[in-house]
């Protein structure tokens, strides 16, 4: 079973807990599942990994979710077993200013990632820290 796919299970199992209703699941469009809860609809987007061009595609399919399916929340869900590095402040500012809610994700439910979580370095850092532990550097 891939990540998204073991999110996805996940998530359903925890919805289903806590009485919510899945609108939309991964079959159709962007995003990859719309939950009810509450009256509230929450749009969530599971991603594999912390690298710009994922987190980059994660905030437009929410945003477009956020259109299409007239979403309260707006969730970017990370697997917690394979975040092996925080994601850097920029990015979690840029979730902040664009609305939307960076999470991990385990078997035991989610983790709201807060501001405290993130890596403190700039642009430049980051992209070196990220070369460097992908080999290319």
């Amino acid at each position: 079973m891939d990540e998204e796919a073991w999110m996805e299970e996940i998530v359903t199992k925890w919805s289903e807990s806590i009485g919510s209703r899945i609108i939309k699941d991964s079959c159709t469009l962007s995003p990859d599942m719309v939950i009810e809860h509450e009256g509230r609809k929450i749009g969530i987007e599971f991603k594999h990994a912390v690298i710009s061009g994922v987190i980059a595609s994660g905030i437009g399919q929410l945003l477009f979710g956020k259109v299409a399916f007239g979403l309260d929340e707006m969730w970017l869900v990370f697997p917690k077993r394979h975040f092996k590095q925080s994601l850097p402040i920029s990015w979690f500012k840029t979730l902040e200013h664009v609305g939307i809610i960076p999470f991990l994700l385990d078997e035991s439910g989610f983790k709201k990632i807060e501001e405290k979580d993130c890596e403190q370095w700039g642009r430049v850092e980051w992209l070196k820290h990220h070369l460097k532990n992908s080999g290319k550097l």
